[in-house]
Formats: C-alpha cells, sequence, structure tokens
C-alpha cells in the first residue's frame, strides 16, 4: 500500500513543471488549423502566416511530441494515426477557448448600466430628456435607480451616482454637473392671481408653504434663508405642509395647494411651460449642487464612459444657455442627473 506521501509523489508526477514545459500556443494552432484543412497553405492564409511557417511550427511540435504528425506527401498532406487522435480534441479546446473569450468580452454588454439617482432629479430632470442618450445608444441597457441612498460605488453594483452635494467625495471620480444651486419660490398661476394678494413677499405669510423634511435643511434648503434673501425677519406662516421630496412639492404648488421652495434647475420645465411662477426677484445660491460620482476602474467600461461623456456634453451646454447654469427648457437638451 502505497503511504500518503508516496500518494502525493505520483499526483505531483503527472502535473506539467517547469522542466517539462507545454508546447508553444502557436504550434498548436498552427498544427490543428492545417489538419483541419489538410492544407498548410490554406493554414497560412486563416493565419497570416507564411507556408513555411506554419511548416516551421508543425515541425517544432511534432519534436517535442516525438511523433510525426502528418505524411508529406508530393502536393498534399494527410494525418498520421497520431495526428488523428490529437486534432479532434484540440480543435475541441480552441472551440472552447474563442467561446470562453467572447463571453467574457461581452459580459459587460450584457449587463445593464445602473445609474443611483435621487428621486426628485430623475423625475424633473433626468427622465424628461432620457430619451436623448436612448435614442444615441440602443445598445446599452440601463437601470435607473432612484433614491437618496449614497450608493457603493467601490463594492456595489452601481456604476454611476448623480448626486447632490458639496461635490467632495473622497477616494471617487467627480464632474461637477450643476453647482451652486439657485434657490426660488414658486406657485401655481392660479394661486399667483387668486383671492389671497401675493404681490409682496410679506403676503407669503397668508398662504400655505411647502417645506420639505428638516433633512434638507444641510443643504442650505430653507424658508428662513429665503425670507432673510428678501429682507424680511420673522415671517408667520399661515399653515405649512411637509413633503418628503423636492418634485412632490414642485408637484404640490402646481396643483396649487401651496408655495414651494424649488432649485431652479428643476423648475426649470415648469417655469419655462408657464405651469409655474416664480415669485419676486427673490432667490439665493446654495454651496451645494449637482455632481457625477463613479470609480477609476468603471470609467474603464465603454457604458459608463458614453452615459459620462453625454452627460457633461449636454450639462456644458446647458450652462452655457443659462445665466443660472441650468437647463433651459427640455426641447433645447436631453438629460440629467442626481445621486
Amino acid at each position: 500500500m502505497n503511504s500518503p506521501s508516496d500518494e502525493k509523489n505520483s499526483t505531483e508526477s503527472q502535473e506539467p513543471t517547469s522542466s517539462h514545459p507545454l508546447p508553444s500556443l502557436n504550434a498548436l494552432r498552427a498544427f490543428e488549423t492545417a489538419g483541419r484543412h489538410m492544407s498548410f497553405k490554406a493554414a497560412a492564409e486563416e493565419l497570416n502566416v507564411s507556408p513555411s511557417a506554419v511548416g516551421h511550427l508543425i515541425s517544432g511540435l511534432e519534436n517535442y511530441l516525438g511523433t510525426k504528425l502528418f505524411r508529406r506527401l508530393n502536393r498534399t498532406v494527410e494525418l498520421t494515426r497520431d495526428g488523428s487522435i490529437l486534432l479532434p480534441g484540440l480543435t475541441a479546446g480552441f472551440r472552447r477557448l474563442a467561446t470562453t473569450l467572447s463571453d467574457f468580452q461581452k459580459r459587460d454588454r450584457d449587463l445593464p448600466l445602473i445609474v443611483s439617482v435621487e428621486p426628485s432629479f430623475a423625475t424633473k430632470w433626468l427622465m424628461p430628456r432620457f430619451e436623448n442618450f436612448r435614442s444615441l445608444h440602443p445598445d446599452i441597457t440601463i437601470r435607473i435607480d432612484p433614491t437618496h441612498a449614497v450608493a457603493d460605488l467601490h463594492h456595489g453594483d452601481v456604476d454611476i451616482a448623480l448626486r447632490f452635494g458639496s461635490g467632495r467625495f473622497p477616494g471617487l471620480e467627480v464632474d461637477t454637473l450643476f453647482a451652486n444651486q439657485e434657490i426660488i419660490a414658486v406657485c401655481s398661476p392660479e394661486l399667483l392671481h387668486g383671492e389671497i394678494a401675493l404681490q409682496t413677499p410679506e403676503d407669503l405669510s397668508r398662504h400655505t408653504l411647502i417645506h420639505r423634511p428638516s433633512e434638507p435643511s444641510q443643504y442650505d434648503l430653507s424658508w428662513d434663508l429665503w425670507f432673510r434673501a428678501a429682507g424680511i425677519e420673522g415671517v408667520l406662516e399661515k399653515t405649512a405642509l411637509v413633503v418628503g421630496y423636492e418634485d412632490f412639492a414642485v408637484l404640490a404648488a402646481l396643483q396649487g395647494q401651496g408655495i414651494a421652495l424649488a432649485t431652479h434647475l428643476l423648475a426649470a420645465d415648469d417655469l419655462a411651460a408657464g405651469r409655474l411662477v416664480k415669485l419676486f426677484d427673490v432667490s439665493y445660491r446654495t454651496s451645494f449642487g449637482y455632481y457625477l460620482v463613479t470609480t477609476v476602474d468603471k470609467l474603464r467600461n465603454p457604458k459608463v464612459k458614453a452615459f459620462r461623456d453625454w452627460i457633461l456634453e449636454l450639462a456644458a451646454n446647458d450652462r452655457a444657455r443659462s445665466e443660472y447654469g441650468v437647463l433651459a427648457t427640455p426641447q433645447d437638451s436631453s438629460s440629467a442627473t442626481a445621486f
């Protein structure tokens, strides 16, 4: 009975070692191609080398194996018995190798591009303009993930995040889309011209003011800041409506339920269409804006690069067209971003 060490030594002796290297892949490929065509000349044409190079590679393989693989006849070649045994396995092996490489190369094409987007930004800016990207890149499947959660770009599935913040995202690749957002007060035309006057900023105390929860105060989205910009202190509200997302606040304003604070960027389409009106010549700017965030590794993905190039060009064109640095109308542009 063999000892464990004998079994180990026996197993190891069957594995290729540095003293018994495998033959070159070029030699194996030359033999497989020549055997498939039964012609050195045809193999040379497929491999884009000379017939003599094919013959040299096959001779080297025969020397390595210690047997003849072809019989060289006057104007043709034929496989020997050993050549006939070797050929099918090599043909299957090269086909499997080609399939494996093809599957590997198209792995990213089969996966959707995942973009994490702040919900209000997705609703009011990205989705109304997204058809342009799809028309330019119909081969890219994309998944929009509207969420306030900060995506783990290094270890998660998200490829790109479009975030509202200060622009400081350590360890990530950051591109500015729209910085220093302008905050304005908006309402519906019907509310503006309704029974309760809206002729001065002080008149807002007689209307419902639409608030966001306390969290957005960290981004300077505050009625106190708006009133301060208007030169007013200590305004008493008639009543308040609190909603979770900016697009909900804008929707409530569209429906005449009150007056909302909104970034000029996300209200731009409704302002341009006359569905909303900006109240008074009052606004303030925050130190926050919208940014595209990804990783160095994910930028190597052609789909990530395509989306990034598209949105950066769009944002640059929009900034050039608008003194506010935001998109003017959906007819003029075609994309958007959030976190």
